[in-house]
C-alpha cells in the first residue's frame, strides 16, 4: 500500500471498508497513515464526512455522533499509531449513507472485522 504524506498535521477523516462489509471511519490526528488513493480524493472523502452531524465535536462524545450514523470509528494513537477502535455503531448505517460511502473513488479494504479487530494498522489494508 502507497501512504501519502501529504495531510501529514491535518486532522483528516477518512473511511475503508472490512472483509465482511463493515464501514468505519478512521480519524488521522494529524499523524495517521492515509492510502494514497485516499489523499487523491480527499475532497470527495471530506464532502462526506462533512455530512455526519458532530453536535459534540470537540468534546470527547464526537464519537458517539459517528457511533449514531452507524460507523465504526478508529482514531490514531499518538505519537506512532496505529489506529484503535474507539467506537461503535450505536445503530444501523443507513442503506443511503452505505451507498454514498462505497461510492466513494478511493475505498480501502481492510482484511480485518471491524468492531472485533481492535488495532488497525497498514500491513491489514489489502486494498487502497
Amino acid at each position: 500500500m502507497e501512504v501519502s504524506c501529504d495531510l501529514k498535521g491535518v486532522d483528516f477523516e477518512w473511511f475503508a471498508v472490512d472483509r465482511n462489509g463493515r464501514l468505519a471511519l478512521f480519524v488521522t490526528a494529524g499523524d495517521g497513515f492515509v492510502p494514497a488513493s485516499v489523499a487523491a480524493a480527499a475532497d470527495a472523502i471530506s464532502t462526506l464526512s462533512s455530512t455526519i452531524s458532530t453536535p459534540h465535536v470537540g468534546t470527547g462524545h464526537v464519537w458517539e455522533d459517528y457511533g449514531n450514523v452507524g460507523l465504526y470509528v478508529y482514531d490514531w494513537a499518538m505519537p506512532v499509531g496505529p489506529y484503535g477502535l474507539i467506537q461503535s455503531p450505536l445503530q444501523a448505517l443507513s442503506p443511503g449513507f452505505r451507498q454514498a460511502i462505497l461510492g466513494l473513488p478511493a475505498l480501502p479494504k481492510f482484511d480485518v472485522e471491524f468492531g472485533v479487530t481492535e488495532l488497525v494498522g497498514m500491513v491489514d489494508c489489502v486494498a487502497a
